[in-house]
């Protein structure tokens, strides 16, 4: 045997021997190409050493020391901040060429990519600067979009830098920041990487909004009410997938002609490269639609505008539009020139106008905003111009509709990624890149008034939705952030305080000026805010902010909002103010008359106005005949507007009382909703997915298991409430004991999100177990199910715990399923 160890001794040495060889000659070839930059002689040829897969992970061993050896010192010798680096670019460029696809396919590179913020800063954030490539891997093989991994640090970047395009980040005036309009300083430990939040390339941006649109497909394709709009929507995601999968490539020119040829839906990114913008051109049958909201629009009104071909257009035509972007001198006037042979581009069939661009996201805007072109030519069908014009027209655009639900969806979607992206984080690195995008979205695209009202209540919401999404550490170092808390004090930061219920200080109001006072009392009343209206009220300044007319409807409002003792003073000022009581109360009562008209929703001033009508009744100063008139004008105000139904869940009996009825019963959907947007039911405001069950689970992709639990808490609820007399027991030991097990399961998953359902079960746990008649016949229903002697002093809580486990895992058939929901768990961030 001695001879066998020594012969494996000897090649395992051998082996060794040549596994080192290997390694010194890598190793060499490493220190060429390190010698070649740094004489500024590398170039394609003598780089192409990069293509080999073994020389890749031989770059990648030791946390991919060499490899940041080589990133570093084309940093050190090229790298220029605030420059466009021409050197620096072509060395990158050429890493990538030769590298990029044995990185996608190398599942064990990518691991150690995804989450080294060392390798992140030099291939994506700082290169991404002065490339779309980089930007462009960056999505393609670490974006969620792409990947089910949420948790990355390659995720979070690619994340923020769609975010800032998505949301509009740049172009936006901070006053008290010295951030870059077109790039963000993001600390990283004791590092700093600049993001740049401005400009993306034709095709990713296109790429993100097919998904948006696949994503919009899936959540309301069964809705047979959406039926025609899903239809038109999927039409658009063909030619949008379409212009992604061709655009760029060999022929690709002559591929978008003949899909014009056949007179499907086209679409092409277009624009001008001096200066780089991009437009969207669409073309269907005999229409062509030209989107531009910013550089060089042709007249006055940006937006999208529909034209009638003036004949078959030809192949060179879709060249030079295909190319036009790419092409290095070519300037928008070229592309308006080459439209022009084809439209008669002063003369649309229609336009539809939308506010001019305000940030650098051309690349997305515009093609977004030509998706709302596409749905008129396709409500158009066949038809001619005058039925685009009728369309267009019409008092219900249902094109416009569409439009606007697609585009509050990528609003809604892109703030779910980030608050699911939040809670995944598997390194602090990843949650402070996150924590920054956070603040930024906070900062910059939260509170501006918009040019409607209801998309100004949208963004507050997604902002609300997106400050009560986050895990709580993050909340709180938010609220500790030096630009946040500079943030608070602009009126943008009290709106946000308001509108995320938190507090304020009396100092803090007592500092505001006039027009800010009216301004958060507004906001206030808007989101029913009585403490910060009381706050208000007890200022110092609100005695000149009630001595201005313009002011003066809104404070009244505000009087009567609040309690009767802030009421009560408000009426003996209006008698004091004038020469006689009789005119005080006249004026007063004018002022409410006006505020209390339909259809004014005056839910909130109700109990108020009747304060006050009580108040000049019970000081004698309903005498006059004017001031009867009055409180007759105001009562019958009261009495023609119907109260709003509160958006509170209605109190139901408890269960297995003798109402049965299923109006009476607990629907848990609901309880569920409601637990999950507590603060926002509690004031009547249920965000956009307590709304919507189906939008929720599309798009914040609820946990399957959690779904799985809610339905057969509900089964089991029904069968309770619609038991014979003889089940009723049976059927409600069942449900307890289904509500016990779920409750101490979801205890032990350990969620980083509090969960709204264990609330759900303490609640019904609660509603059984304070329910004696109901205890009795479950009582009796247990010792018959174990053969236990029942007597009436027993309690539910003499149930053992084997027969609870027991009997609930029957019921929620949870053996067969622990694997598959552990399974489910593991990669969905649930409630």
């Amino acid at each position: 045997m001695s001879w066998l160890l020594a012969k494996r001794k000897i090649v395992r040495g051998i082996v060794e021997t040549n596994e080192a060889k290997t390694n010194r000659r890598l190793d060499k070839k490493a220190a060429h190409i390190l010698n070649l930059i740094e004489k500024d002689q590398a170039n394609f040829f003598n780089l192409r050493i990069l293509d080999s897969k073994t020389f890749l992970e031989h770059l990648f061993k030791d946390d991919a020391k060499l490899f940041k050896e080589i990133l570093n010192k084309i940093h050190e010798k090229h790298f220029k901040e605030d420059e466009n680096p021409i050197k620096y670019h072509r060395l990158m460029q050429l890493i990538y060429f030769y590298m990029y696809w044995h990185i996608r396919k190398n599942e064990e590179i990518k691991n150690q990519l995804k989450d080294n913020p060392e390798l992140n800063k030099r291939l994506f954030a700082e290169w991404g600067d002065v490339s779309v490539t980089a930007q462009n891997v960056n999505y393609d093989i670490f974006d969620t979009h792409n990947v089910n991994d949420s948790s990355s640090f390659a995720n979070a970047l690619s994340l923020f830098r769609r975010t800032a395009i998505v949301l509009g980040f740049d172009g936006v005036t901070l006053g008290f920041s010295e951030s870059g309009n077109d790039k963000l300083a993001v600390p990283i430990g004791n590092d700093t990487y600049n993001i740049s939040i401005s400009g993306s390339a034709p095709r990713p941006s296109v790429q993100w909004l097919t998904k948006y649109l696949r994503d919009y497909i899936q959540i309301h394709g069964s809705d047979s009410s959406k039926s025609q709009e899903i239809a038109h929507f999927q039409k658009v995601t063909e030619a949008m997938t379409f212009f992604t999968r061709h655009y760029g490539k060999a022929g690709s020119s002559k591929t978008f002609y003949d899909r014009c040829k056949k007179g499907e839906l086209t679409y092409m990114t277009s624009g001008c490269n001096d200066p780089p913008h991009a437009v969207g051109v669409a073309i269907q049958g005999e229409y062509l639609i030209y989107c531009n909201r910013g550089y060089g629009l042709l007249d006055e009104h940006a937006g999208t505008k529909i034209y009638k071909l003036n004949g078959p257009i030809d192949a060179e035509t879709i060249r030079k539009i295909i190319r036009a972007f790419n092409n290095s001198k070519s300037t928008i006037e070229d592309l308006h020139e080459t439209l022009n042979r084809v439209v008669d581009l002063a003369s649309p069939i229609a336009s539809l106008p939308s506010k001019s661009q305000e940030h650098g996201n051309c690349a997305f805007a515009n093609p977004k905003a030509t998706i709302e072109g596409m749905l008129v030519l396709l409500q158009n069908g066949k038809g001619d111009e005058q039925n685009i014009r009728k369309i267009v027209n019409a008092s219900d655009k249902t094109y416009e509709k569409s439009y606007k639900n697609l585009t509050k969806h990528i609003r809604d979607a892109n703030v779910n990624e980030i608050i699911i992206a939040a809670h995944m984080a598997s390194t602090p690195q990843t949650q402070q890149f996150l924590l920054k995008l956070i603040k930024e979205c906070i900062i910059r695209g939260g509170m501006a008034k918009t040019r409607t009202e209801l998309k100004t209540m949208g963004n507050a919401n997604r902002l609300l939705h997106l400050w009560e999404g986050i895990p709580d550490k993050m909340r709180n170092d938010l609220i500790n952030d030096n630009d946040i808390q500079q943030f608070m004090k602009r009126a943008e930061g009290v709106k946000f305080s308001i509108v995320t219920n938190q507090k304020f200080t009396q100092e803090r109001l007592d500092n505001m000026s006039l027009s800010e006072i009216h301004n958060i009392l507004n906001h206030a009343i808007k989101w029913d805010r009585v403490d910060i209206i009381k706050s208000l009220l007890n200022s110092d300044a609100i005695h000149d902010y009630e001595a201005k007319n313009q002011y003066l409807q809104t404070a009244i409002t505000a009087r009567l909002i609040c309690d009767n003792e802030f009421i009560e003073n408000y009426v003996d000022k209006a008698i004091e103010k004038y020469d006689t009581p009789e005119e005080g109360i006249k004026t007063l009562l004018r002022r409410i008359e006006i505020l209390s008209r339909p259809p004014k929703e005056i839910d909130q001033m109700v109990a108020g106005i009747e304060k006050v009508i009580s108040l000049v009744n019970d000081k004698g100063y309903a005498n006059s005949i004017e001031v009867k008139e009055l409180l007759d004008k105001v009562s019958a105000n009261l009495n023609h507007t119907p109260l709003a139904q509160s958006a509170e869940l209605p109190k139901k009996p408890p269960i297995g009382l003798a109402v049965s009825s299923l109006e009476s019963q607990p629907m848990i959907r609901e309880m569920y909703n409601h637990e999950r947007n507590a603060s926002l039911t509690k004031r009547g405001l249920l965000s956009y997915f307590a709304r919507n069950t189906e939008q929720n689970s599309g798009i914040l992709k609820e946990n399957p298991a959690r779904t799985q639990q809610i339905d057969a808490l509900q089964k089991l609820v029904d069968s309770a409430n619609t038991a014979s007399s003889e089940e009723k027991g049976k059927r409600h030991l069942e449900l307890y004991c289904a509500l016990r097990y779920m409750d101490e399961m979801i205890k032990n998953e350990k969620n980083k999100l509090p969960s709204a359902l264990a609330k759900v079960c303490k609640s019904l746990i609660s509603r059984i177990e304070n329910d004696g008649a109901l205890n009795k016949e479950i009582m009796k229903a247990y010792c018959q199910k174990t053969n236990l002697p029942f007597n009436d002093t027993m309690t539910i809580s003499h149930i053992q715990n084997n027969h609870l486990n027991e009997m609930a895992e029957a019921v929620l058939n949870t053996k067969n399923d622990q694997s598959k929901v552990k399974a489910e768990r593991s990669i969905s961030p649930g409630h």
